[in-house]
Order: structure tokens, then C-alpha cells, then sequence
């Protein structure tokens, strides 16, 4: 299933999500594990995908935000939690343009055989290595995200925090 997408750019969104389960065998294809999802009105017939292990080993992705470009291609927020670590800030930079990945996920990839009904996608990964995952939080519990339509800056909770303020509400 699918979680809160979001517009990166006019022309793709970034969900986190994790793969369908067959309803008839009730079996999730494998790996299995949470991962952001990438789609393109321009491409309906495939997603880009990118484990969340690409994010500090992460296992459960929770929201994406869009962030401004970086010097090399588009970056993104992305709020993720492992075995070891609440759910943290992350950064991630592309070396290149949405497009250029998909481009790039495309011919490396192998097609799979048309599905029965034509509705499921085709889920090309991408490659974790050409991506920087950047933790930005170190201590405490990120949630609630929320981007600038022009995607200038995202405003987050940070809670959790030790700093020193216990009675402050008192």
C-alpha cells in the first residue's frame, strides 16, 4: 500500500509505501520492505523505487517532502525509522534529474511479462549508490512535514528532544 504522496515537481510525486500483497496467495514479493515509490504521469506503466535500507538501513519510511535542488539534481526530505533510531530527518540527493534516473532505471532494467489485468506497474529500482542519504536529525522524533508550494522550505515537529526544558509548561 501507499501513503500521503507528494508533487516533487510538475511532472513527479514520491510516496512511501511498501509492495502489494497478492490477494489470492496472500504472499508480498520480495524484498519486501518499505521503500519511496516514484511516479510520472508522463510514465503510468512504471514507478521508480528506492529501498528505505538507502536511508541508514532504515525499515519504515514515513513521509517525503520536496526540498529545493541541490547543485547536482533534485533532493527530497524524508522522515524514516530503523531497528536502531526513532523516526529521523533524512536528506537525499540525486545526482541527476527525475527523468534522468527513470531513463537510467529503465535500460538497466528487465521487463517483466505483461501482468493479467495490465494494471500493476512496472517497478524498476533505483540505484541506491547514485543517491546521498543525509541524516539531518540525530536525537528526538520527526513527524508531521509539510512543504511550501514552491517548495522553498518544510516546516517539521521535532519531538523527544533532551534540552533541558522539562518544566517549562509549568
Amino acid at each position: 500500500g501507499f501513503f500521503m504522496p507528494t508533487w516533487l515537481s510538475a511532472d513527479w510525486l514520491a510516496v512511501p509505501g511498501y509492495p502489494r500483497v497478492n490477494e489470492e496467495t496472500g504472499e508480498a514479493p520480495q524484498p519486501a520492505t518499505a521503500a519511496i515509490y516514484f511516479a510520472s504521469p508522463a510514465h503510468p506503466d512504471m514507478l521508480l523505487r528506492l529501498d528505505a535500507t538507502a536511508l541508514d538501513a532504515a525499515r519504515e519510511i514515513h513521509q517525503v517532502a520536496p526540498a529545493p535542488d541541490g547543485p547536482n539534481g533534485p533532493r527530497l526530505l524524508v522522515t524514516a525509522s530503523g531497528e536502531n533510531f526513532e523516526q529521523r530527518l533524512f536528506r537525499v540527493d540525486a545526482p541527476k534529474s527525475w527523468n534522468d534516473l527513470h531513463a537510467d532505471a529503465a535500460a538497466a532494467g528487465k521487463k517483466p511479462q505483461a501482468v493479467v489485468d495490465g494494471l500493476e506497474p512496472w517497478v524498476l529500482s533505483l540505484d541506491a549508490a547514485g543517491l546521498t542519504a543525509t541524516a539531518l536529525t540525530h536525537e528526538g522524533l520527526v513527524s508531521d512535514m509539510v512543504a511550501a508550494r514552491d517548495c522553498s522550505s518544510v516546516v517539521c515537529q521535532v519531538s523527544g528532544l533532551d534540552n533541558g526544558l522539562t518544566n517549562i509548561d509549568r
